[in-house]
């Protein structure tokens, strides 16, 4: 059967030069981001958040409640169930919503200077095979167990940028090479919000069992 090859990931932040300084051009970064970007300020910055759990889950509640004094856009834009989504546009069109309701009932929101200013980012991924593969579930599980949590986060984390949020490389591997659909699927399941990567370690080895 076909391996699976663990590799690990540091992730370059890469500044687009885009910025916004108030509520509304906010909204049109959102409007004209590349998906890339919205993955970074979403899911790859996850693996700083993991250790800030006080921190809002993505980046642009963090910075509508820090910078605008807007708490409550900052508590919907967190809200937003990243599960939900089956797509890098879909998540977008969500986030541009979501600003578009409130910038329409508050609209003295729109210009209101924030403190600092938005940078809008992407990331590239530089990707180092480690050296440790697996042909069966109990190799796989062992490989999961003994992994980094670098390891865990490009391919659990960042893999849903190449997949386009559909699955993840342990799922993928699960039902290609090993015909395991329903491990797959408990796979998908996992809440990456919110817990840290330990904890989804954790959780990925308890649906392998």
């Amino acid at each position: 059967s076909v391996r699976f090859h663990f590799a690990t990931a540091a992730e370059l932040v890469e500044i687009t030069g885009r910025q916004a300084r108030n509520l509304d051009q906010l909204h049109g970064l959102l409007r004209e981001a590349e998906p890339a970007a919205i993955f970074h300020h979403t899911y790859q910055t996850l693996r700083e958040h993991h250790f800030l759990l006080e921190r809002y889950p993505n980046d642009f509640a963090d910075w509508v409640h820090a910078a605008c004094g807007e708490p409550a856009l900052a508590e919907r834009l967190a809200g937003i169930d990243l599960r939900a989504h089956r797509s890098l546009r879909s998540l977008q069109a969500t986030f541009v919503r979501l600003l578009e309701e409130h910038l329409d009932a508050f609209p003295a929101s729109r210009t209101r200077p924030a403190r600092t200013a938005f940078d809008l980012c992407t990331a590239i991924s530089v990707v180092t095979p480690t050296g440790d593969h697996a042909t069966t579930l109990p190799e796989f599980r062992a490989a999961i167990a003994r992994a980094s949590t670098a390891t865990i986060h490009h391919h659990f984390v960042t893999a849903r940028l190449r997949l386009d949020l559909v699955s993840n490389d342990f799922s993928a591997w699960l039902e290609t090479a090993l015909r395991r659909a329903d491990l797959a699927r408990r796979l998908e399941c996992i809440d990456i919000v919110m817990q840290t990567l330990e904890g989804i370690r954790a959780s990925i080895l308890r649906a392998l069992t």
